[in-house]
């Protein structure tokens, strides 16, 4: 103890203002967190199956978690029993559930200083710690609940615990070794991109670094793998191999052609990785292009044929120079290294890109769609990378030094910070007009909708079902529909949308009708407003209008509806496997 504060003593001006960088870091991820909170299709499904669990007993859990490439490939339910977890501690709404996600990005703050303490000095440190703190990409993919949003924090932590396993002065490398163990399971069943690297990454570094560890610390590591992944191993005995069925026709089917010749490959993998690292740390995007295929979108590189790159070049130039100048200094640092842990540090973290280079690259090449979530595994790098290239400078040397850098830092913090603040700006005006949000974003979605305002549209429709109790049936685009059923749900709406065996085209004369629709966007539901129906109502609610209709008498063929239905997602969810399942059959 006396040895710890002596060193606080001493350390007392950096812990200060690393808490005080921390502390605004904290305050971005949390700022209106409750009201602008992104609830949609995804957050609606891992709601709608875990709170069954909350509610009524932990065997409700699945056995599998969200889903990976197609509705039906799962992998392990880590996720969804963090997201218990943070439901049983926050409370069993959307924004408990989302408590988890949160909860690890305000970890991840302190934890990546002090991984990073561990190779750069505190003047470097706590520069790459502010860009961390205010980068646009970290602080958007915080603010809501998803399973990817929690890999920036998983990356970091399995990181440090690798580091202190291997550590020559370390004394208790059996224990981070079974933490490091316990973390690349549980990071390997959020993401398939973890899936398919954390392991790579993992034993190539045991491989190379092969520390030795006791006969009991193996055995543990293997109970641990064992035990983590023993639910998905039930539902395959259960289910008789469905869902590694699923894995393989997922990992063999045709997709949508090939990615052009290995040389093409490399380049779109470098330009992908050029423009999100650059993303990362200027909150300026150039790539994340959504092109909208129904209700859908895909990504695309805005530098294939016939699209134009003018206004990505600087940009992409950028991140380039980061990247080549990161792993520079990072090649160039480790075989003049002396000293053991920081020889570590910048083996892993070569190890950590060159591994999802290659993963990447195998995805760009097989023509799969690249999302911006897809960078968040390897998210601390491009901090980490541009701490390296900077690191000629040696910002503790003397008083120059310290100012070029800091003036570097301030320069992508502000830039980072404009582009917090107008998406903030957007959130805000978001329920009082409709947002023209240019397409190129962090996560593909160029529409603006809060929880606040979801919860509005609900109060609104309750308004209309309390005055005659009529079933409720609404028209809107699929990521929305979940949750606005949710809100209805909660003031007692019966659910008799789109019941099961009924057909779309009854028309009953006791029902409230309503579309919801975003006529400023060419939304297919706004003209849906068909002969059959009168609107005899409407509300705008900035982003959305909601419009309630009135059948015409002529084309009712039903009085009402008598037999409540079941939502898709109700439906998808009732056919998974859970603990209570498995030992009730």
């Amino acid at each position: 103890m006396e040895k710890f504060l002596e060193k606080l003593g001493k350390n007392k001006f950096e812990i200060i203002l690393a808490v005080l960088i921390i502390a605004f870091g904290i305050f971005l991820r949390t700022y209106h967190f409750s009201d602008w909170l992104h609830f949609e299709v995804d957050q609606t499904f891992d709601f709608n199956l875990v709170s069954p669990a909350v509610a009524h007993g932990i065997a409700n859990l699945p056995l599998l978690g969200p889903n990976a490439g197609s509705q039906s490939l799962r992998l392990g339910p880590a996720f969804y029993y963090l997201e218990y977890l943070a439901a049983k501690i926050f409370g069993n709404t959307p924004q408990g559930h989302a408590g988890g996600v949160l909860s690890l990005a305000i970890l991840a703050l302190p934890l990546f200083y002090i991984f990073i303490r561990r190779y750069f000095s505190k003047q470097t440190s706590l520069g790459l710690l502010a860009l961390y703190a205010t980068s646009l990409y970290l602080i958007l993919y915080s603010r809501f609940s998803w399973s990817p949003n929690v890999l920036p924090f998983l990356g970091i932590a399995l990181a440090y615990a690798l580091l202190r396993a291997v550590s020559k002065n370390e004394k208790r490398k059996n224990v981070w070794f079974l933490i490091a163990v316990a973390l690349a399971t549980f990071t390997s069943q959020i993401h398939f991109n973890a899936f398919f690297t954390v392991p790579v990454i993992f034993i190539l570094f045991l491989i190379i670094k092969r520390p030795r560890f006791s006969w009991p610390a193996w055995i543990g590591a293997v109970l641990i793998v064992l035990m983590m992944y023993l639910p998905v191993v039930l539902n395959e005995i259960k289910t008789h191999g469905q869902d590694l069925a699923f894995f393989g026709k997922e990992m063999t089917r045709v997709h949508r052609g090939q990615g052009g010749s290995l040389i093409t490959s490399t380049i779109n993998d470098i330009e992908y990785h050029a423009s999100e690292f650059s993303l990362i740390l200027t909150g300026q995007d150039v790539i994340n292009n959504a092109v909208e295929h129904g209700s859908g979108t895909d990504l695309v590189p805005l530098c294939r044929p016939g699209v134009s790159c003018k206004e990505s070049v600087a940009v992409k130039i950028f991140g380039l120079l980061v990247i080549i100048l990161g792993t520079y200094f990072a090649i160039r640092n480790f075989r003049k290294e002396d000293e053991d842990d920081r020889r570590n540090f910048l083996l892993l973290i070569l190890l950590w890109f060159y591994v999802f280079f290659a993963y990447m690259f195998a995805l760009i090449h097989s023509d799969y769609s690249i999302e911006p979530r897809f960078f968040l595994f390897v998210s601390p790098l491009a901090i980490i990378f541009l701490g390296l290239a900077l690191d000629f400078l040696a910002p503790e040397k003397d008083k120059w030094r310290l100012i070029i850098f800091s003036l570097v830092i301030i320069v992508l913090a502000a830039l980072n910070l404009q582009k917090v603040r107008a998406d903030f700006d957007q959130l805000k005006n978001a329920g009082h007009s409709d947002q023209d949000v240019e397409t190129e974003d962090v996560f593909p979605d160029n529409s603006r909708l809060t929880y606040y305002q979801e919860t509005a549209i609900a109060n609104y429709i309750y308004s209309k079902y309390e005055k005659n109790h009529y079933p409720v049936y609404l028209q809107v685009t699929h990521k929305y529909y979940e949750a606005l059923w949710y809100q209805l749900k909660l003031k007692g709406v019966p659910y008799f949308d789109k019941g099961q065996g009924e057909s779309p085209f009854v028309v009953y004369a006791e029902g409230n009708y309503f579309i919801i629709a975003d006529p400023t966007k060419n939304d297919p539901f706004a003209a849906k407003r068909d002969y059959r129906f009168s609107t005899v109502g409407s509300q705008d609610f900035g982003s959305l209008i909601v419009y309630y209709l009135q059948p015409k008498s002529q084309f009712v063929n039903k009085l009402i509806q008598k037999h409540q239905g079941k939502s898709l997602q109700a439906r998808q969810i009732s056919k998974l496997m859970t603990w209570k399942k498995l030992f009730e059959n």
